[in-house]
């Protein structure tokens, strides 16, 4: 879950090296959504300090904190998959369910 201004990598700026972040998605920028990110980074430790840094923080916009954790490639492709069919069906202006997570992977 993200604040409704995260809408790409530099919101992270805050949070972590950016030079560390090889690639960010954001999903659920539609309305009715909530906002959640995959964040790939360069190596195993940098998902895990991101994750860290990230994990429980209070962000306005938001009920009850942020989370974020590390996946496996697999989890992050499932989650990934997840979240475009959410956004297309929001887009399409059908029911949607949020994962509710910022995930980081490495």
């Amino acid at each position: 879950r993200l604040p409704g201004d995260a809408r790409n990598y530099s919101w992270f700026k805050a949070y972590g090296d950016l030079n560390n972040v090889k690639h960010a998605t954001f999903y659920g920028l539609r309305q009715g959504r909530e906002r959640c990110a995959l964040v790939e980074t360069s190596t195993p430790d940098d998902a895990a300090a991101f994750a860290k840094a990230l994990d429980g923080q209070s962000f306005s916009g938001i009920d009850g904190p942020a989370s974020a954790k590390v996946l496996t490639k697999a989890e992050y492709e499932d989650l990934a998959a997840k979240e475009r069919d959410d956004d297309a069906a929001a887009e399409a202006g059908g029911a949607t369910e949020a994962a509710g997570a910022t995930e980081a992977a490495a």
